[in-house]
């Protein structure tokens, strides 16, 4: 039963990406054109995911959290525009980098459900 509520976790993350990730919304143009979009935003996805992949491996301070990744990308939409005016100075982007990641271990997390846990308060007590 949990190696289902695995599965779904899967399910959910390629749900993510369509939707708030832009792969469902692909102009239709010239096919390099399209190639083009859609690598470059598969690419933002997967750097995304690698950047999140330490703080989704629970540690002794939030073994019983999760973390939500709807939550991750709106905190992402918001920082984007920052970020991007950012690029051209390395320390203002390490210092946005280091807000965006104390938003997210603020606000990004799933709620607890004390009834009913999560897969990954499931996990945690596996």
């Amino acid at each position: 039963m949990l190696l289902y509520r695995l599965r779904w976790q899967i399910e959910l993350l390629f749900k993510l990406w369509k939707s708030y990730c832009g792969l469902k919304a692909i102009g239709q143009w010239r096919r390099d054109r399209v190639l083009t979009e859609l690598y470059a935003k598969l690419l933002g996805v997967l750097l995304v995911q690698i950047l999140l992949a330490p703080l989704r491996i629970p540690d002794e301070a939030r073994m019983d959290r999760e973390l939500s990744a709807v939550q991750v990308r709106k905190l992402l939409g918001r920082f984007a525009v920052r970020l991007n005016q950012a690029l051209a100075e390395l320390s203002q982007v390490e210092h946005l980098l280091q807000q965006l990641l104390a938003q997210i271990l603020r606000f990004a997390f799933k709620q607890k459900r004390k009834t009913k846990p999560n897969v990954g308060q499931r996990l945690a007590l596996a």
